[in-house]
């Protein structure tokens, strides 16, 4: 993907949907270990705030994160909204969604969604600050404006020198979004390798969906599989805070959540 995640194709498993929707449970519910073996699906905990605690430097959240409090608890406290709604907001910010978009997902009218998206920015100066530097850096690179992820992947935005006002606004929200997004792909994608490597042997990975990992494993060493898994995607030291990697054994992928 333009990210740098990975994507797939007929079927796209990326569109399937999450364990906690309606659907989603039963549908994940279809993909089942084959004789003998289990599934251990693992994904990474709360990866894109993460990566915006850790390059922003916000000391808010860094010691929430170093502390061990519940980050979106934090913010909503600072900023007097639900944690439901928190969590909302910092996903917009990672996904670079605009206030109507954060509006519908509150369930707020857009001014609202305005307000709080700057009581935000004022609460967490340094997380503005990091955007405004994403930005200000890639459209200093000639001859195409880029933004540059942890390990040197680019996003081209040719957009950030045009005329047109909707355009580069859309291109500034798509920078700061490749810049964290694309970390969290550039995490995950050395995390495969580590965890292929280290594998027990018959056991192997069959799918990543944004920052998940899902690998069977023979039932008699899933306790085993599981433990490396976890260790491997906990190992990648780039950030200030911790990552942390929430692992389960399952029959079926729906009931890893």
């Amino acid at each position: 993907a333009e990210t740098g995640r990975m994507s797939s194709r007929a079927p796209n498993l990326q569109n399937v949907p999450n364990s906690r929707t309606e659907y989603g449970k039963l549908i994940r519910n279809l993909f089942i270990a084959p004789p003998g073996h289990k599934l251990i699906v693992a994904d990474y905990s709360q990866i894109e705030p993460r990566i915006i605690a850790s390059f922003s430097k916000d000391p808010m959240l860094l010691k929430a994160y170093l502390t061990g409090e519940d980050i979106y608890t934090t913010i909503a406290t600072a900023l007097n909204i639900t944690r439901s709604g928190a969590k909302t907001l910092v996903l917009a910010i990672s996904y670079g969604v605009g206030p109507a978009k954060v509006a519908g997902q509150l369930g707020v009218p857009v001014n609202e969604a305005k307000r709080i998206m700057n009581d935000f920015t004022q609460k967490f100066k340094n997380i503005d600050k990091l955007k405004r530097l994403c930005i200000s850096t890639a459209k200093a690179k000639t001859p195409v404006p880029y933004v540059q992820t942890i390990t040197g992947r680019r996003r081209y935005l040719p957009d950030l020198k045009s005329k047109v006002n909707w355009q580069v606004a859309r291109a500034e929200r798509q920078g700061f979004n490749a810049l964290i997004q694309g970390t969290a792909a550039d995490v995950m994608k050395i995390a495969i390798i580590q965890v292929d490597a280290a594998l027990p042997e018959g056991a192997y990975i069959v799918l990543t969906v944004h920052d998940e990992l899902v690998v069977v494993s023979p039932d008699h060493l899933a306790e085993e599989t599981m433990r490396v898994v976890k260790e491997q995607m906990e190992a990648i030291d780039f950030f200030d805070v911790p990552l942390i990697a929430e692992a389960h054994i399952v029959d079926r992928w729906g009931d890893a959540k």
